[in-house]
């Protein structure tokens, strides 16, 4: 059958576990004796070495060995002899899994692999590929926190508690908040909040040295040692050792040689901590910010805020969590010790270890399920690693401001989303008449760092489809990080037919030009009974929807104004001048009767003088009914409308008496488009949500 590995695949370092005879976690050595692998390949005549032997000669191959791969995961441009990083750290996949499987005398075929919490699903995905290159099926893809805290946890905290998860390692950053509940006899560790960042690591504190011993070599030596790579390999060797060095010391002596001359540069402990002050402080901000995120998205699930107060354990993973001030500067800011295993190199293989486990149960879904005991479980003692939407998951719709077109992010699934997710918008339309397609972006987003474009889909719209049609959107968000996207018609309800494709934003001047024109005429009953608050509050919707259909119409949408009394009047062609439409508002009067056959007849001249494919639409505002002999003319005139590709919207006023409006009269004459408002004052939020319909 093979072994299952969990392995940590990490920034400057890998470690690799497995489930012994007994179905406890334990630290696979590899070849050279060691329980973690330098994650470094030298890519030398087509072949590859991988691991101390690389590291060994990273000074005079410098060219040739790729370090901190992990870091360039996600980025479609990157590229280390020609290979990308999916490709090198295949390699290191391979080596891993050739030295497990010579320790174990057994083959391994499977593999559950971590990666960092903050990494996207595209970055995920990418992870599960390089695995697949190595030969291995993987199982599932594990955030590095959540396997720390599931093998640490497992035998140290209750149902009830939160972790506090705060994991640096050589190249990158998680701070994470789990909850652990008991749910159907199992312990669930549940992420509630992650922020991270993929350049804070050890090696910045290295960097750092680097930096400070480099300008005291330019001044001992010469500057011409500066940037040669053998001095620079040896610089940076020097100054990884003595970064760990002054953990132990309050002072260290770093050798330089140059050019036949040997100088030293003492650094105390003290002056290292001040010029690496600036990373603690990162660590610091970034672990306050978890805590801010773990409230929203309790927020998002109708629980209360999370404080400092309610984390019960903060637990440090990470070789780099040596460093004595990261320690100290998160005690100082969560008022808890943190706590220090003595295994902060392995825990996440360890915990990726105890994820390996076949399902116990067939009532409980396979994956990231374990037989341990833990405090609270019940029979069998079965944990249960969660897995969650880590930031927002959603799309891209067009906006305007001040006229201006732009593109924002959309939830469909919000984070904090337990995982397997479905979400769903029925908000969305088409922006412009006879839409031949819509493109639906899949972006991960948070208030916390950049947008990332998963994947995108293009649906095909039906033959001339309406501006403003509504489509329903639907993503599917399996547990392995892959979403499926469908968009339903919500006239026809027929599913759109799709295709993957590229996405490339859009340029604002594109944005522009996909707006087809719409012309609006604002239909208006004047006669007697509408005198008082009505008139004056519908003076204030025409005016007040006007502005806001122009605005965000960037110039492609006019507006017109036709009343109807006793006879109709056209007041207003559309226009784009506010002015215009401002002035003709404040001249409206009642008196006479409701002639609304009349109205519409006017209106839907006024539209034919529209510009070919524009949008065209008929706002009936009526506190009355026509009279009987007029109202056979107003279902012809409505109809006539209809043909014409017009659409009606309606507002019923029943200010005064309910009586006064047939709604089913309403009903018919706008094919459902209406809104019956009781008060004058809902006249202009009523006519703002027909319009943006």
């Amino acid at each position: 059958m093979g072994r299952t590995l969990g392995i940590d695949l990490g920034t400057t370092y890998s470690a690799m576990a497995y489930l012994d005879e007994r179905g406890q976690p334990a630290i696979i050595r590899n070849a050279e004796g060691q329980k973690t692998t330098p994650s470094v390949v030298l890519i030398e005549d087509g072949g590859f070495i991988v691991g101390q032997a690389a590291l060994n000669q990273a000074i005079i191959k410098r060219d040739l060995v790729a370090r901190c791969v992990k870091l360039a995961i996600g980025d479609p441009d990157w590229r280390f002899q020609g290979l990308s990083a999916v490709e090198i750290s295949a390699e290191i996949l391979k080596k891993l899994k050739a030295d497990a499987e010579q320790e174990l005398a057994d083959s391994i075929t499977d593999a559950v692999i971590t990666c960092p919490a903050y990494f996207s699903s595209d970055q995920v995905e990418q992870t599960r590929q390089a695995g697949e290159l190595a030969g291995l099926r993987v199982q599932e893809i594990v955030r590095e926190p959540t396997a720390a805290a599931v093998y640490w946890g497992a035998a140290n905290v209750s149902p009830g508690e939160n972790i506090l998860v705060c994991d640096l390692g050589g190249g990158t950053y998680d701070a994470t908040v789990l909850s652990v509940e008991a749910v159907d006899d199992v312990v669930e560790f549940r992420p509630t909040g992650t922020t991270g960042s993929r350049e804070l690591g050890g090696k910045h504190w290295t960097d750092k040295l680097i930096e400070y011993v480099r300008s005291q070599a330019a001044v001992l030596l010469d500057p011409a040692a500066i940037g040669e790579h053998e001095f620079e390999g040896q610089l940076a060797d020097a100054c990884e050792q003595a970064k760990r060095d002054l953990q132990r010391t309050s002072e260290v002596t770093i050798p330089l040689h140059y050019g036949g001359r040997a100088e030293r540069v003492s650094v105390e402990r003290s002056l290292f901590e001040t010029m690496t002050e600036d990373l603690v402080a990162q660590v610091v901000d970034l672990t306050m910010e978890v805590i801010d995120k773990a409230t929203e998205i309790r927020a998002g699930q109708g629980l209360g805020p999370i404080g400092w107060g309610d984390i019960h354990h903060v637990l440090l993973v990470g070789g780099s969590t040596r460093l004595r001030r990261v320690p100290e500067a998160i005690a100082g800011l969560t008022g808890h010790e943190p706590i220090s295993t003595g295994e902060e190199d392995t825990m996440v293989a360890l915990g990726a270890a105890m994820m390996t486990q076949e399902t116990m149960t067939p009532s409980i879904p396979r994956g990231g399920l374990v037989r341990k005991k833990a405090p609270g479980a019940a029979s069998g003692g079965l944990i249960r690693a969660v897995r969650i939407c880590e930031r927002n998951l959603g799309t891209k719709v067009l906006k305007y401001k001040d006229q201006e077109p732009y593109l924002d992010n959309e939830v469909v699934i919000p984070m904090g989303t337990s995982l397997p997710a479905d979400g769903r918008r029925d908000d969305f339309a088409t922006s412009v008449p006879n839409q031949v397609y819509i493109d639906v972006p899949v972006v991960e987003f948070d208030d916390y760092g950049g947008d990332a474009i998963l994947d995108s889909y293009r649906f095909t719209c039906p033959p001339n489809t309406p501006k403003n049609t509504k489509v329903t959107v639907v993503f599917e968000y399996s547990k392995e990080g892959v979403c499926n996207v469908t968009t339903t018609d919500q006239r026809a309800e027929n599913v759109l037919p799709c295709e993957r494709v590229p996405w490339e934003e859009p340029r604002p001047e594109d944005l522009v030009a996909a707006s087809a024109p719409r012309a609006v005429v604002m239909t208006l009953d004047t006669s007697g009974s509408m005198s008082g608050a009505k008139i004056e509050n519908a003076r204030r919707a025409l005016v007040e929807r006007a502005t806001e259909l122009i605005d965000a119409g960037a110039g492609d949408v006019q507006v017109g104004i036709v009343t109807f009394a006793s006879r109709a009047q056209s007041l207003c062609d559309p226009t784009t001048d506010l002015s215009r439409i401002e002035a003709v508002a404040r001249s409206l009067d009642t008196s006479g009767t409701t002639r609304m056959d009349l109205g519409l007849q006017a209106a839907l001249g006024m539209l034919r003088k529209a510009p070919d494919g524009a949008a065209k639409d008929i706002a009936i505002i009526t506190d009355g009914m026509p009279d009987s002999d007029c109202m056979t003319a107003t279902v012809a005139a409505g109809d006539a409308a209809r043909k014409a590709g017009v659409r009606i919207l309606g507002i019923g006023l029943t200010v005064d008496d309910p009586r006064a409006v047939d709604e089913a009269f309403i009903r018919e004459l706008t094919g459902g488009e209406y809104l019956m408002v009781d008060s004058a004052g809902g006249m202009s939020d009523a006519l703002g949500r027909l319009l943006s319909g």
